[in-house]
């Protein structure tokens, strides 16, 4: 029996779930005002004929259970105020609540019999808070003291959250709210704030109570302004200020304070202010002196300590004056040591002073010292004060120098010719002016004679006045018996001065003719040996310098033909057989002296270096690269016994160059002038005479098969003459007969080129 009906109940769960209905829109929990309408949605899909969809209701402050509101349409009638709108054929079932109460506040309910997992909705009803409001000492506060704020929010359901915020930025005090009265709703949270800066004035504190339903209810908020009382900072807009004499200047401060206070003005003299009939920020001068320049004081005091003050410099620029520190006039003593002179000139900014004299361009810096006194420093002097922006500032001064007369000059001694003028002048500076100016002749014998003003036998004395005093002595003829002394003597009242000329008559050298001659004998023998002396320096100079001119064109003919010459001697000798059969391994290049090969099939090659070779033509291209090598030759041959080519060497030099066989080349080709070589080899370390394969051992070259040929007419020379002669006839060659079977190469068994 339990076994089947199981199986029926599976069955029809089954066929339940196949059949179940869907919320199409679940309900949501929603809040409403107290007293305004509310509607809770529910829509179903899926309902069978059999559904009935039913709202519940539980009341939480109630403890009931759940209350059957309504099925379907119908509504219990102890629910007066609820009804069920929307298209209850399309699955609507809406609960609408009219002026909802406290009481309405719970859990709702809807669903059908085949509704799988029934949603439970909340319902709140909102009774907003009755006053928010921030208490606490709002008195404004100094700073450095503490504060302390409780903001208070009474009634409202459900009890609100309050926050504290500065501006915009939330306290994190606000998490420690606490309820102080449940029944009234009343909840409280403070704001502590331990020590208040200057940065605190004026900030906007707010509380806000929010009870969690923006939609529905907005949030209360109470807030205040906090006003801290801080000490003065006082700051000078600029810390100084410049102004001309006589135009106007402004000095300003800004001075930040709570509460505001204005600044009053002082002037400092020695450190102490003097007090200004003036509050306010900016202060105004007007047609300022250079008096008014100094340190001003802007000070401000609110009644929160310290007062704070600031400064500000006030300079005044005025143009330049010179004090009078000297008279128009100033009489100094002749002969007095120093004169110091000082001008003394006040300005702003400060004047550059110096000294100038009218009647000369010179400048004197400032005190004017003048050493030593004379009638030359006396003149008119003007010291000068210049400052930047203003006109200069001028003061005159004439010095006098007074004394005793100063004849200018020391002892002259005048030589003048038998028979020509002389004049003496004696200048005469004096103030006062000297009484008169006394000439006095004192010869040699010791007498004197005083020369009056006039003509004293054969002698005119004269007086021209001027700035400077000149009395004129001329001796019209002189002669031994116008020769002494005379003395220019100027007298005044504070004293004398004078001066000396010594008149001399010049002598005449003469000669005997004979001792006239010979000196010019002389002179011109040691100018000839003079100039002679010099040709001969210069033609030696010169020849050193011809020689070292040639031996570096020679070098630079050499380095040349190296390059050019060598790769076309190579080109034009490269069809020789000799040069074809000598092709062998890379090795050093060596110079060749001689040519004495025959090609292999005995048929006459081109000598490759002397046109006298038979079948070699005497107009023949290579005849100049013949000239070309006996030149190097020449030149190897220098470089080995280092001497000046001043002779052509003959055949025992070049054997003592190149070996004991030596073949010489022709007069006509080596002494042809037409035909200069352009070829000149420097000297080279590795080519040496060990370097040259040349056969030294005619013995062993004759045995080999080689035999001597004269060039005059290509006969043979016996052997015993060619051991004689040694080849060092001048027509002489050698030829190999044939090849040696133990040399491969014949032509280095001879001789061997590069």
């Amino acid at each position: 029996m339990a076994p089947s009906r199981a199986l029926r109940l599976l069955v029809l769960s089954l066929v339940l779930k196949a059949h179940a209905a869907v919320y199409r829109t679940v309900p949501q929990s929603t809040a409403v005002l107290l007293g305004h309408d509310v509607t809770l949605n529910c829509s179903l899909s899926g309902l069978s004929e059999q559904d009935v969809v039913n709202w519940h209701w539980y009341n939480r402050a109630s403890q009931a259970k759940h209350h059957h509101i309504s099925a379907g349409s119908v509504v219990a009638p102890e629910f007066s105020r609820y009804s069920i709108v929307g298209d209850t054929e399309g699955g609507e079932f809406n609960l609408r609540i009219q002026n909802a109460r406290l009481e309405d506040e719970g859990k709702y309910q809807c669903s059908a019999f085949s509704v799988q997992g029934a949603t439970t909705m909340q319902l709140f009803v909102v009774v907003p808070p009755t006053v928010v409001r921030i208490t606490g000492n709002l008195t404004p506060r100094v700073v450095g003291e503490g504060l302390v704020l409780s903001c208070r929010s009474e009634g409202g359901s459900p009890i609100p959250r309050l926050s504290w915020y500065n501006g915009t930025v939330r306290n994190p005090q606000s998490d420690h709210a606490f309820i102080m009265d449940a029944e009234t709703s009343t909840v409280a949270v403070n704001l502590l704030i331990p020590s208040l800066t200057k940065w605190d004035n004026g900030a906007n504190i707010s509380c806000v109570s929010d009870q969690g339903f923006p939609g529905t209810v907005r949030p209360k908020a109470a807030w205040t302004s906090l006003v801290v009382y801080y000490p003065p900072v006082v700051t000078p807009d600029f810390p100084s200020a410049r102004a001309a004499e006589g135009q106007s200047a402004q000095l300003s401060c800004h001075v930040n304070s709570s509460p505001v206070t204005h600044v009053t003005w002082a002037r400092l003299t020695n450190g102490k202010p003097t007090d200004i009939a003036h509050s306010s920020d900016v202060l105004q001068l007007k047609n300022v002196s250079r008096t008014d320049a100094g340190l001003y004081e802007c000070r401000a005091d609110n009644g929160i300590k310290p007062s704070a003050a600031a400064t500000v410099m006030l300079d005044v620029t005025y143009a330049p004056s010179i004090s009078r520190t000297f008279d128009s006039e100033i009489s100094v003593l002749y002969g007095q040591d120093v004169l110091r002179l000082e001008c003394v000139a006040d300005g702003n900014p400060k004047p550059r002073v110096w000294w100038r004299r009218n009647d000369t361009n010179g400048l004197y810096e400032n005190p004017l010292t003048l050493s030593p006194m004379d009638y030359r420093a006396e003149g008119l002097y003007e010291c000068v004060a210049l400052s930047a922006g203003f006109i200069g500032a001028r003061r005159r001064t004439f010095i006098n120098v007074i004394g005793r007369p100063d004849v200018l000059g020391d002892t002259a001694a005048i030589f003048a010719d038998e028979g020509e003028e002389v004049t003496l002048t004696c200048k005469v500076m004096s103030d006062p002016p000297c009484d008169a100016v006394q000439w006095v002749f004192r010869s040699h014998s010791g007498d004197e004679k005083r020369l009056h003003p006039g003509e004293n036998d054969g002698v005119k004395v004269k007086t021209v006045l001027g700035d400077i005093r000149e009395d004129v002595l001329t001796i019209c003829k002189i002669d031994a018996s116008y020769t002494g002394t005379y003395v220019c003597k100027a007298t005044n009242v504070f004293g004398t001065d004078q001066r000396q000329f010594r008149v001399h008559i010049r002598c005449k050298l003469s000669l005997h003719p004979q001792v006239s001659s010979m000196l010019l004998i002389v002179t011109l023998c040691t100018s000839a040996a003079a100039a002679t002396t010099v040709l001969i320096i210069l033609a030696f100079c010169l020849h050193r310098l011809v020689n070292r001119l040639k031996r570096a064109d020679a070098q630079a003919n050499s380095r040349n033909c190296a390059g050019s010459e060598t790769d076309k001697a190579s080109s034009d000798l490269s069809t020789c057989p000799r040069l074809e059969s000598s092709k062998g391994p890379a090795r050093p290049l060596k110079q060749r002296t001689c040519s004495t090969l025959l090609s292999d099939n005995n048929v006459s090659c081109d000598e490759l270096f002397f046109p006298w070779c038979a079948g070699h033509h005497p107009n023949h291209s290579r005849v100049s690269r013949q000239r070309q090598l006996e030149s190097a030759m020449k030149a190897k041959y220098l470089a080995e016994t280092r001497k000046v080519a001043t002779r052509r060497p003959d055949d025992a030099d070049m054997t003592q160059v190149f070996g004991a066989v030596q073949v010489e080349v022709t007069d006509k080709i080596s002494r042809d002038p037409a035909r200069p070589s352009p070829c000149k080899l420097p000297p080279d370390p590795g080519r040496t005479k060990e370097n040259f394969e040349t056969k030294s051992n005619l013995d062993s070259f004759l045995k080999k098969g080689g035999y001597c040929v004269d060039s005059e007419d290509d006969t043979r020379i016996p052997n015993d003459r060619c051991r004689k002669s040694g080849c060092r006839s001048r027509h002489c060659r050698l030829l190999l007969k044939e090849k040696v079977a133990d040399d491969t190469n014949p032509e280095r068994q001879v001789a061997d080129c590069s």
